[in-house]
């Protein structure tokens, strides 16, 4: 059960370095933002998802709508991950039967994954 908690933990650090990355995404020099992979395609489905973030992040979720309607699910996905994962590392060990927790965990991952995503793999 250990290695679900450290699991979980690196999941949070990943997720708070997503969210870190989104929230200060404006203060970052050009040279060390992450470079967009729609460049010079007719229509990408991922264009502006994290000047998206950024602007709801601030709270300005109108201009989130305008760089990519699609945030919002995204958004929603890895904020309840984050939640999820905080709340699997914070239960005891001695209370976690491994195989309900775990298994339960995978199967709300999974869904929600394919419900989020399922716009930008079809």
């Amino acid at each position: 059960m250990q290695e679900y908690k450290l699991i979980n933990l690196i999941f949070i650090f990943l997720l708070s370095l997503l969210f870190a990355y989104s929230l200060f995404f404006k203060h970052i020099p050009s040279s060390a933002k992450i470079k967009s992979n729609c460049k010079g395609n007719i229509y990408c489905k991922s264009e502006g998802l994290t000047r998206a973030f950024n602007s709801a992040l601030h709270g300005e979720f109108t201009d989130a709508e305008k760089f990519n309607s699609n945030y919002i699910s995204i958004l929603s996905f890895f904020s309840i991950q984050f939640i999820l994962r905080i709340l699997f590392f914070s239960i005891p060990t001695k209370y976690i039967n491994q195989y309900k927790i775990i298994s339960k965990d995978i199967i709300i991952t999974i869904i929600l994954f394919l419900s989020t995503f399922y716009v930008f793999l079809f």
